[in-house]
């Protein structure tokens, strides 16, 4: 015999209407609730589509919120500065953002030919898209 606990902790790839039985079986629970209270405290007629209201509020909320989220796999890239040809200064610089779109900024640094700093910016940019972040410095 299966638990409640059993039914909202269950991992099995089980799934009806494209969802997990997790996920199903928590907002029917949910919306049977629900609707009992109504029908008991607030004298409201029995739903004949409740159903179909449970699988459309749990298919909403995995969509939006409830896919397992995948761990993202990251690659170290070496990356080693040069220095300038001799008289010549280098520019490097470089900009981040939080989110896409969201607040960003932008810094950067001049160095001579003997790797000597000379002069640094850092500059907010403010709210924009990454794309087009590159172009804004």
């Amino acid at each position: 015999m299966c638990t409640l606990k059993q039914n909202c902790l269950c991992n099995s790839q089980f799934q009806a209407n494209g969802l997990p039985w997790s996920t199903q079986f928590l907002f029917a629970v949910w919306g049977l609730w629900k609707h009992r209270n109504r029908v008991v405290f607030e004298n409201i007629p029995l739903n004949p589509n409740l159903l179909k209201s449970c699988i459309q509020q749990a298919t909403e909320y995995f969509f939006c919120i409830g896919k397992p989220h995948r761990t993202k796999q990251y690659s170290a890239i070496p990356v080693r500065w040069h220095k300038a040809a001799e008289g010549w200064l280098k520019l490097n610089s470089d900009g981040a953002s939080i989110g896409n779109p969201g607040s960003a900024g932008g810094d950067g640094l001049i160095c001579d030919y003997n790797g000597n700093w000379v002069k640094g910016y850092m500059r907010n940019i403010g709210w924009l898209r990454v794309s087009l972040q590159n172009f804004g410095l």
